[in-house]
């Protein structure tokens, strides 16, 4: 008998340890690791957007998911971490990276034992500040409310 069959270890076969050792090593990391792994390439680059950001997305969508099927699973702690990179991506100078973070914790978790999460995300949202909108595009044929060119009658 053995105590976890990744870590423990305890009366069995040889045989049964190597190949439980065997399909531990082959085991997909959890998807909180690879998240973790992501948030740590993304604050490593600094950045506000690109690849790692995107990468980082990803790896907590895979997370929720892999979550999402696990019964009895602790959501609490995914909505910590999102709190912790808008915290973190507030700091490295990207508010808008925090705000869809903090945003995410009502939408994603409405359960009554994360009542305090939500409420920490909403003054987190709240003492960000005001969105800058993007910039005016500049004024054009459509904004002289002309639809077509010219026609010119002596070439």
């Amino acid at each position: 008998m053995y105590m976890n069959a990744c870590t423990g270890f305890g009366v069995g076969l040889s045989a049964v340890l190597v190949a439980l050792v065997g399909a531990c090593a082959g085991a997909p990391p959890a998807p909180d690791s690879a998240y973790r792994r992501a948030l740590e390439r993304a604050v490593a680059e600094g950045r506000c957007d690109g690849p790692a950001v995107d990468g980082l997305w990803s790896a907590f969508r895979d997370w929720y998911a892999a979550g999402a099927t696990i019964a009895g699973h602790d959501r609490g702690d995914e909505a910590a971490a999102l709190l912790r990179q808008g915290d973190l991506f507030l700091v490295m100078g990207c508010p808008e990276v925090a705000r869809t973070s903090y945003a995410a914790v009502p939408e994603r978790y409405p359960e009554p034992a994360l009542a305090a999460l939500r409420r920490d995300a909403a003054a987190a949202l709240h003492a960000l500040p005001v969105p800058v909108p993007p910039p005016a595009p500049p004024p054009g044929p459509a904004a002289s409310g002309r639809t077509n060119p010219p026609i010119l009658l002596n070439p």
